[in-house]
């Protein structure tokens, strides 16, 4: 009985660390990443507080889409197809085909991009590295220019 009172301390204690040091994945497929991602933004450089990547859609028609927040909880998203090749995609505002998209949030909307470019420098070893830039639609469009990003997936 006594060697019993004994080991549970530790068995407590072991119990204890092995669910504190589990590694927190989330479930709904989003990975937070200490990525890179900046734009400017109406002549001022954005820099992202929070970035994520989130993998979507089925296996033959997968993207990649990179989102990032700043501290004003406004949004920058790029999305790419997930077999891109590194080259220069362009975004029209046919959504439906393009293989590469992209919008600005904030408070009042959210504006999607109608014209632009996104270049994928690398996209291998579940990294992807790229610049990007667009006009959006609305009545007063955003230019997004020298945007850049360089995230884990």
């Amino acid at each position: 009985m006594r060697i019993l009172n004994l080991k549970s301390p530790f068995l407590v204690l072991f119990l204890v660390s092995l669910f504190c040091s589990c590694v927190y994945e989330p479930i709904d497929g989003t990975v937070e990443s200490n990525a890179a991602f900046k734009v400017d933004f109406n002549g001022k450089t954005w820099i992202a507080q929070e970035t994520s990547v989130v993998i979507s859609g089925n296996y033959s028609d997968e993207w990649i889409a990179i989102s990032a927040q700043d501290a004003n909880m406004n949004t920058i998203s790029v999305n790419v197809k997930n077999n891109l090749a590194p080259g220069e995609y362009t975004i029209s505002s046919n959504r439906l085909t393009d293989k590469v998209k992209a919008s600005y949030e904030d408070e009042n909307d959210e504006y999607i991009a109608i014209s632009g470019t996104v270049k994928i420098i690398s996209n291998a070893n579940d990294r992807i590295k790229g610049t990007f830039s667009f006009a959006t639609n609305g009545a007063s469009p955003f230019q997004i220019t020298e945007g850049s990003f360089d995230v884990s997936y």
